[in-house]
């Protein structure tokens, strides 16, 4: 929801923390705050707050930001920013690793998508993922990059990617609370809609996790919201083996 019903305090200064330095500001009544390190990266967050106060703008009340940020923030989304992630982690990890980053975030994908959408994911759209989006292959200059924009992709797993571009959520919008819970379900079910083993969910959660991470990073998100999330995840003793068909195909 959006209002012109916004505060912005002054500056806040907690010695002996790496961040020190806190921005704080009030919209519609819910209070909202990023820390710094330096006193003038503080001071010039706020100094853009209050620059939006000052040019009219409406904030967004669940996330605190001011609509013209929001608006630039939401053009990323939830796809585009794990293709990044598992990008970025690729170089740095075993193959078991990577199968299982690829693993958890296509199955965090398939549930950030349109509400109009769900339920009518397009066949071979996870293999799609899999394959061709969270695997990555030397590009022309020996870069590592998705799968995809090195090699033509079947008919099938094209449309699928397509598909799923045009129908994630934007980043702003995933991190919702109901969309957290939505994905937090999904990596707690296997595919047949049973519950997944204890570790799978484990492994699971840590990826999604280290993917929001990423994005308050990249300064696409101001804080990690997943760990305030009210989630507990079923209790079951069953193992899962997880194994992917095609994934070693090509090296």
């Amino acid at each position: 929801m959006l209002t012109f019903d916004v505060r912005i305090y002054k500056l806040h200064a907690w010695p002996g923390r790496l961040r020190q330095f806190r921005v704080r500001w009030r919209v519609g009544g819910t209070d909202h705050s990023e820390s710094y390190q330096f006193e003038a990266q503080a001071d010039g967050r706020r100094a853009e707050l209050m620059a939006a106060l000052r040019l009219g703008e409406q904030f967004d009340t669940a996330t605190g930001l001011p609509v013209g940020e929001l608006r630039t923030r939401n053009k990323v989304t939830w796809f585009e920013h794990a293709v990044e992630y598992a990008q970025v982690k690729w170089p740095r990890v075993s193959a078991k690793h990577r199968a299982g980053i690829a693993d958890a975030l296509a199955t965090v994908t398939m549930a950030l998508t349109m509400p109009s959408t769900r339920g009518h994911t397009p066949p071979g759209l996870r293999g799609a993922l899999l394959s061709w989006a969270f695997r990555m292959t030397r590009g022309g200059d020996g870069a590592w990059v998705p799968r995809r924009d090195a090699e033509e992709p079947p008919a099938d797993m094209a449309a699928g990617l397509a598909w799923i571009a045009c129908h994630s959520l934007p980043l702003a919008d995933a991190v919702r609370q109901e969309n957290l819970r939505r994905a937090l379900g999904a990596i707690s079910r296997k595919l047949d809609g049973g519950d997944a083993a204890e570790n799978t969910v484990r492994r699971k959660r840590m990826v999604f996790n280290n993917a929001l991470v990423y994005a308050v990073a990249c300064d696409r998100l101001k804080a990690n919201p997943l760990p305030k999330v009210d989630w507990q995840p079923p209790l079951t003793d069953i193992e899962v083996d997880f194994r992917y068909g095609g994934w070693c195909r090509g090296g």
